[in-house]
C-alpha cells in the first residue's frame, strides 16, 4: 500500500505541474448552448440562428451557427449580435443536431461542404483564463483532387451603430485587407463590451484575406456595424487544412473592460507563441501544420508543409502528448489502477 502511495503522490504530481493532459467531460447538446468560462462574470452564447450575410444581406431569421452573444468579465454585455458565422462558398454552415459540449468547447460537423467529398468542423473554444474565444474551421477533402473554396466570416459587433475601430494592426483606425485584427467599441469609455477580432497570423501565411467588410449586420440595417472577411482556400487531396480565428473581449487580460487595455493585450496575437495557452495549447503540431492563415510549425508536427509548396514557419516546443514523460506516466496510472484492484480482491 505504502508502494502505491507513493506512485499515486508521483502521477498527481506531474498531473499538476501539467505533465499529463486534464480529463474533460464530452456531451451531445442542442443549440442554444451558454458557456460560462472565464475570468470574472464572462459567459457566451453559441446558437444556430446566425442571420447574418458577409455582404449585409441581413434578414435575422436564416439558420446558422453563430457566437450569438457574450458578456465580459466586468459584466458588460451584448457583445454581438450574431458573430463567427461561416459561409462556405456562399452556403452557411447548419450545425446538425446535437453538436458535441465539453466544459469550454462547442464542436459541430463535420458534415457535407458545397464540393464532393469535402467536409467541414466548426468549433469554438472559450478560454477558461482569459476573455477570449478561439473559432476553428475545419476542411477534410477526401477526394484524389485539390479542392478551391471560398470561405466568409462575418462578425456582427453589438456596438450597433455606434461601432467605432480604435485600433488596428496596421496602426491606424481603417480596416483594410493587411490589418490581421481590430479593435472596436461603441466609444470611450467603453459601455458593450471593447471587441478584439483576429482574422489571421503574422509572417505571411499561406492564405489571406482576400476581401473584407464593415457592412455586418442581423436586421435590416445596411450600416457598418461590423468586420468580415473572405478567404479563397485550397484544400489538398486527401488532407485536412483549417482556418483559425480568435475573438476576444474587454482587456482581454484581467476583468478590465477598457480600449486601452484591449489594444495592449490584443498584442499577444502578433507572435503565435505569446498567445495565451489557453487558447492553444490543446493544439498539436499537426493542427499548427495544417491552418492555413496561421504561419507556425511545432516540434512535434509531421511537416506536411503550407499545401503550397512551402514550410509554415519557426519551430516551438511540442505538445503534451510529444514529451517522452508522457508514456511513462501513463504507464505508471495504469500500473496504480493494477495494483489497486489486485488489493480489492484480496
Amino acid at each position: 500500500m505504502r508502494n502505491i502511495r507513493k506512485i499515486a503522490g508521483v502521477i498527481l504530481s506531474a498531473m499538476l505541474l501539467g505533465g499529463l493532459p486534464s480529463l474533460a467531460w464530452t456531451a451531445a447538446a442542442t443549440l442554444p448552448q451558454t458557456i460560462d468560462s472565464g475570468p470574472g462574470a464572462m459567459s457566451w452564447t453559441v446558437t444556430n440562428f446566425g442571420g447574418t450575410d458577409i455582404n449585409g444581406v441581413c434578414d435575422g431569421l436564416s439558420d446558422g451557427m453563430a457566437i450569438d452573444d457574450g458578456t465580459s468579465a466586468n459584466g458588460a454585455v451584448n457583445a454581438f449580435d450574431t458573430a463567427y458565422q461561416v459561409y462556405i462558398d456562399d452556403q452557411i454552415f447548419i450545425a446538425p443536431d446535437p453538436v458535441d459540449r465539453s466544459a469550454n468547447v462547442i464542436t459541430a460537423g463535420p458534415i457535407p461542404a458545397g464540393a464532393p467529398n469535402l467536409q467541414a468542423t466548426v468549433e469554438y473554444l472559450f478560454s477558461d483564463r482569459v476573455q477570449a474565444a478561439r473559432i476553428r474551421v475545419i476542411f477534410e477533402n477526401a477526394s484524389g483532387n485539390p479542392i478551391d473554396t471560398r470561405v466568409d466570416i462575418p462578425v456582427n459587433f453589438g456596438s450597433d451603430a455606434n461601432t467605432a475601430i480604435n485600433a488596428t494592426s496596421s496602426g491606424d483606425q481603417i480596416f483594410g485587407i493587411n490589418d490581421r485584427w481590430l479593435v472596436t467599441s461603441d466609444g470611450v469609455p467603453a459601455v458593450a463590451p471593447v471587441n478584439s477580432t483576429v482574422f489571421f497570423g503574422p509572417d505571411n501565411p499561406a492564405e489571406k484575406p482576400t476581401a473584407t467588410t464593415q457592412t455586418v449586420c442581423e436586421d435590416d440595417k445596411m450600416s457598418t456595424e461590423g468586420a468580415g472577411v473572405s478567404f479563397n482556400v485550397t484544400i489538398p487531396a486527401n488532407s485536412t487544412r483549417s482556418l483559425m480565428f480568435f475573438a476576444g473581449l474587454g482587456d482581454i487580460e484581467g476583468l478590465d473592460n477598457t480600449v486601452a487595455g484591449a489594444i495592449a493585450n490584443v498584442m499577444m496575437f502578433d507572435d503565435p507563441a505569446t498567445i495565451d495557452n489557453s487558447l492553444v495549447d490543446d493544439l498539436s503540431g499537426t493542427e499548427w501544420e495544417e491552418t492555413l492563415n496561421w504561419r507556425y510549425i511545432r516540434a512535434d508536427a509531421i511537416g506536411i508543409g503550407d499545401g503550397k509548396g512551402g514550410s509554415n514557419g519557426c519551430t516551438v516546443q511540442g505538445s503534451r502528448a510529444a514529451d517522452p514523460l508522457f508514456p511513462v506516466l501513463l504507464a505508471g496510472l495504469s500500473l496504480l489502477f493494477f495494483y489497486r484492484r489486485r488489493l480489492h480482491k484480496r
